[in-house]
């Protein structure tokens, strides 16, 4: 039994929630999801680990947008996966959760139960063809360790951005509209909208930016977007 547990994927998932000074480790479906509170002054912790963090929308000494943005200000820690938690429902929090630095929200109430389902299916997604890489030109993506590489140098996406990235990839100098973006990035329970899709697209291009890659992801006005390897 103790062989099966080691051998088991280990989910670390930290929350501003109270509830998560006693919450038990579940296993489940293969994976342990541990749990732990967020120190909110000790961010510089989460550097360089793959963690999921789940933050509340207000909180007493921080708004959740904030804190969205502190987090995404720790280059080293572009593994942390952020889900902000809405108290309603509305496009325009959807918005702001996602211009913050999220990369997915979710809708009140937030239980256990709720955060292991969001991750299974998640990963699930993340983890099909594992091993594969996909590579055209000088851009590549290891699908294994959810890399993403210009030549040689590592780009530093979220999740989401690792979805759009692998599906530009795909369809490598051809033409994307905002909605065949949209549903590639889509996950289920978390329906992003087009003004997503610019804020996605604005993020990769700094990253690429970054490592010399050029104006390689073009803007067609009004039609969509290109990746445009011809020109990188």
């Amino acid at each position: 039994m103790l062989e099966e547990f080691e051998l088991m994927h280990t989910i670390r998932i930290l929350s501003t929630r109270d509830f998560m000074d006693d919450a038990p480790t579940i296993l489940s479906g293969g994976m342990v999801y541990e749990f732990e509170r967020l120190d909110i002054d000790g961010l510089d912790s989460l550097k360089s680990q793959s963690v999921w963090v789940y933050i509340d929308w207000i909180m007493p000494e921080i708004s959740g947008l904030e804190l969205c943005h502190r987090l995404r200000a720790i280059r080293s820690a572009d593994q942390t996966r952020i889900t902000l938690m809405l108290e309603r429902d509305r496009l325009e929090d959807r918005r702001r959760a996602i211009d913050a630095g999220a990369d997915n929200y979710l809708i009140e109430p937030l239980t256990l139960d709720v955060i292991t389902a969001q991750i299974a299916a998640i990963s699930g997604q993340a983890m099909t063809d594992e091993g594969d890489r996909l590579a055209i030109g000088h851009l590549s993506l290891d699908e294994q360790t959810s890399i993403a590489f210009w030549k040689d140098e590592p780009l530093f996406l979220s999740p989401t951005l690792l979805r759009l990235m692998k599906y530009f990839i795909e369809n490598a100098n051809r033409l994307l509209t905002r909605e065949e973006i949209l549903a590639s990035i889509n996950v289920a329970g978390q329906e992003l909208d087009a003004r997503s899709v610019d804020v996605a697209i604005s993020r990769i291009r700094k990253e690429l930016r970054k490592v010399g890659a050029g104006a390689i992801l073009r803007t067609v006005r009004s039609r969509g977007y290109v990746l445009d390897l011809r020109i990188g």
